[in-house]
């Protein structure tokens, strides 16, 4: 039986891409996933420390990653939980971390968006104007980054 699991969160460094000696390539991408806060008793929201994950990518879904991600880049990863185990050189002691592999990743927010926070963040004036974004996983913070409007999907855009 295998575990199977899909994360959303943003990446906490550019995707490290490894060739291997029968020529195969990987991607390690490590990005942090927020957990929902928790409400305490006299109302207020409790932020909760994030989940942090590393994940695997093969072929050329690797080369894509190392390519296109960037540190702070929203994605969506799925794929199967794997325990790895290994020896710590210095104290020998057996660690261990879970990972995930046979991985999928998408970017959840295309270039435009991410020049846009980018600039944002670094004090400068967006390349365009903010986008109005559909409500959906995510779309607060990024209309928040944007300094755009999110406006409710009530499903009667839907064509089916």
């Amino acid at each position: 039986m295998t575990a199977t699991a899909q994360f959303t969160g943003n990446c906490t460094a550019a995707p490290e891409l490894r060739a291997l000696q029968n020529g195969s390539m990987v991607a390690e991408i490590r990005f942090a996933v927020k957990q929902r806060g928790k409400k305490n008793r006299d109302g207020s929201w409790e932020d909760l420390p994030p989940w942090y994950m590393s994940a695997e990518v093969w072929g050329k879904g690797g080369q894509w990653a190392a390519d296109n991600l960037n540190k702070g880049d929203f994605v969506q990863v799925s794929g199967v939980l794997e325990q790895q185990a290994w020896t710590d050189k210095q104290t020998g002691e057996t660690k261990t971390k879970l990972i995930i592999t046979q991985t999928t990743v998408d970017l959840l927010q295309s270039k435009a968006d991410r020049e846009v926070i980018k600039a944002a963040k670094n004090g400068g004036a967006p390349a365009q104007q903010p986008q109005t974004v559909a409500a959906g996983v995510g779309a607060q913070n990024l209309a928040n980054a944007l300094g755009g409007n999110v406006v409710p999907n009530n499903g009667n855009d839907i064509p089916f």
